[in-house]
């Protein structure tokens, strides 16, 4: 569960929550979001979105770049990869 004043990435946007509301809609609880491009948004959405995700840290980003070179090929011999 994210507090007020937290960072997250909701589908490809990082945003600021600045409310948590019980039993908004539906009996659901609801995060009430601000992205970090445009604070003129609001975006209320619901504590169990699946979109929802942390921010990687600084470490967890190194350790991925780190990583790039132990990544292996795939060779694809099909114009369309499904």
């Amino acid at each position: 569960m994210h507090k007020i004043g937290d960072f997250i990435v909701y589908k490809r946007d990082v945003c600021k929550v600045i409310d948590y509301l019980e039993n908004y809609y539906n009996n659901t609880d609801y995060y009430r979001l601000i992205p970090v491009n445009d604070n003129s948004l609001k975006v209320d959405i619901p504590v169990n979105n699946k979109y929802i995700r942390n921010i990687l840290s600084k470490s967890e980003v190194n350790n991925i770049i780190n990583n790039i070179p132990n990544i292996k090929t795939i060779e694809v011999t099909d114009k369309l990869i499904l």
